[in-house]
């Protein structure tokens, strides 16, 4: 009984935006991508933390160093281990955006060791619809109407250092929807809705992801850790029901 109510836990997880991570995400065939940060893989080059893609889809692993330092640490919250940035780090997962780009989810979950100057920015990560930075002791995330018409969203919680916090970022042209979650298990959650993200802007052959850092302004690299990070399309409300229902009979049989 408690392992099921443990998996409909996880689905209920997939389907609803506004939640906050309580333990290791399952994979999809939705996802475009799904790193539990446990392990690493090296080819003798190049270290990476692998891609959870046991639904089958194509995995896409996030290269955490070439010659940086991002390391593999044991303690994470949600069991297993997380990964470390000191804010010099850049990791980058190549091909991992190439699938439904108007309508996506971004969850990932963070601790900061120190927050950006005043009026300066630390990316969380970079996607080519949209990214989430830090900013100050907030979270703030940024889209595009057009290359000019920025739309930003900055949710309310005040953070704390050396404090775990989930982030979920929802982007849908159908829905015009634009909304940020910020929240850990004891203090809730935070959202904040844009006016409009109509037409949401992407950068042009853009398929990798940047991870603790931006490639257009140098010094905006995290310092901090991560863990259970995530990029999936939304899945339509009609058909959420039923494919909470359909996956927890699969479980009940199991």
């Amino acid at each position: 009984m408690k392992n099921l109510l443990i998996k409909l836990t996880l689905i209920a997880a997939l389907v609803v935006a506004c939640n906050t991570a309580s333990a290791e995400y399952t994979d999809s065939t939705a996802n475009f991508l799904l790193w539990h940060c446990d392990a690493t893989n090296w080819d003798g080059t190049i270290e990476t933390t692998p891609d959870d893609n046991s639904s089958g889809r194509v995995a896409h692993p996030l290269q955490i160093n070439i010659t940086n330092e991002a390391v593999i640490m044991p303690g994470s919250p949600y069991g297993g281990s997380y990964l470390s940035m000191d804010g010099t780090d850049k990791c980058t997962a190549f091909g991992a955006y190439e699938g439904d780009k108007d309508n996506v989810n971004i969850d990932l979950s963070f601790r900061a060791h120190a927050f950006p100057d005043a009026g300066k920015y630390d990316v969380l990560i970079s996607t080519p619809s949209t990214r989430i930075y830090l900013f100050g002791n907030v979270v703030r995330a940024i889209a595009y109407d057009d290359g000019a018409n920025p739309h930003f969203i900055t949710s309310s919680k005040t953070l704390s250092l050396e404090t775990w916090y989930s982030v979920n970022l929802s982007t849908s042209n159908s829905n015009n929807q634009f909304e940020l979650i910020v929240g850990n298990d004891t203090d809730g959650y935070t959202t904040t809705l844009a006016p409009s993200a109509d037409n949401l802007f992407f950068v042009d052959g853009m398929t990798y992801i940047l991870f603790g850092w931006d490639e257009w302004v140098p010094g905006r690299e995290a310092n901090a850790d991560f863990d259970e990070i995530r990029a999936h399309s939304i899945i339509p409300e009609p058909f959420t029901f039923g494919l909470i229902g359909l996956l927890g009979l699969l479980a009940l049989r199991k």
